[in-house]
């Protein structure tokens, strides 16, 4: 979303493809440069909870970037895309409940805090208050990747990338 953290680096993506993208920290500037987002969500994502991310895309959208598409699906987990069950993941370092903003000069604004800290002291203060051990992955089917592998193909031929 910030070409100017990439330090002058010209090339932009044409299109972007998310399957389940963290959105605890979003840009407070939700400009995009307007290429097409698609992005994929799981329902039951306890890791990068899909409710952020329809957030995050909203405000994208509202920031002029009407090309930006969302599809949840309702019955996945976060690495909904690997077949076989659903498994815990005792020791991931889940943070989805530690929101905040990045503002342009990189510094993460926590709205429970009331203000922007750097790097280093939002790790800090996120790993004493808000990150948790635990999360949920699988579950994956032939049938689900099957049907979210049509709507990405759907969604790229929108756009002409496909024939």
């Amino acid at each position: 979303v910030r070409q100017r953290w990439r330090d002058g680096f010209p090339h932009l993506f044409d299109l972007h493809v998310a399957i389940c993208p963290g959105a605890t920290a979003q840009h407070r500037d939700p400009t995009t440069h307007g290429r097409p987002m698609y992005l994929m969500l799981a329902a039951k994502d306890d890791y990068t909870p899909a409710h952020l991310a329809i957030e995050y895309a909203e405000r994208m959208r509202a920031a002029g970037n009407d090309r930006i598409k969302v599809k949840v699906y309702g019955s996945a987990h976060h690495g909904w895309e690997s077949l076989g069950p659903v498994f815990d993941i005792k020791d991931a370092e889940n943070w989805s409940t530690c929101r905040n903003f990045i503002e342009n000069d990189g510094r993460h604004f926590v709205p429970c805090v009331g203000r922007a800290m750097t790097e280093p002291e939002f790790q800090a203060w996120a790993r004493q208050n808000c990150v948790t051990r635990g999360a949920r992955a699988g579950g994956g089917t032939a049938a689900l990747k099957e049907r979210a592998s049509a709507d990405l193909i759907d969604y790229l031929r929108s756009f002409r990338f496909v024939d």
